[in-house]
């Protein structure tokens, strides 16, 4: 496994700077699930995914280290399937990346983007 900072309420993935929070109202068993999502995740977090979502983020005048921890929720989103705000609409550099990434077009309504993603990867496109 990579290096992660783990106590009882958060990790954080040393690599991207990424962070999960625990939630409250979820019980031990499920934030030990989410963590080991998590971990997998991040693993790959040096990849050429991850070196490419943040090139795209930096293009788009965003700063390397603030880009670097936006590439790592772009990249869970992706490789999880799991849903983030970071594509929620506000958030208007992330979706076009996700976009362009996935070549999934995401609904105007966050409550219609939320429902795209089903914990199911989505495909990357190469290019």
């Amino acid at each position: 496994m990579g290096n992660f900072i783990e106590d009882l309420t958060s990790i954080t993935c040393l690599s991207c700077q990424g962070t999960m929070v625990k939630l409250p109202y979820k019980s031990p068993v499920y934030w030990e699930a989410d963590v080991m999502v998590f971990k997998e995740h991040h693993e790959s977090c040096n990849g050429p995914l991850m070196n490419r979502i943040t090139k795209m983020l930096v293009v788009r005048g965003i700063n390397p280290h603030a880009a670097v921890k936006t590439a790592g929720y772009i990249h869970l989103v992706i490789t999880t399937g799991h849903y983030n705000d970071i594509v929620a609409t506000w958030n208007k550099n992330s979706r076009e990346i996700f976009m362009e990434i996935t070549g999934v077009k995401l609904p105007k309504s966050d409550k219609q983007t939320a429902l795209m993603f089903t914990d199911k990867p989505f495909e990357v496109i190469h290019g």
